[in-house]
């Protein structure tokens, strides 16, 4: 395997109300994430959920 090095990162806090959420998360995982992982230079995409109060997503 070879290893690969990243030089920088791009994070997103996103408020999406909750009867958007199913909307938001199925275009996200779908396009969103799948068109940025098409741009040379980007090696992974990862997504969390916020566990406390803040941005949800």
């Amino acid at each position: 395997m070879v290893k690969r090095k990243g030089t920088g990162m791009l994070a997103v806090w996103s408020e999406v109300p909750p009867e958007h959420e199913e909307e938001f998360n199925e275009c996200y995982n779908q396009e969103h994430i799948s068109e940025r992982l098409s741009v040379p230079g980007v090696l992974s995409a990862t997504r969390y959920e916020a566990v406390k109060s803040g941005p949800n997503i």
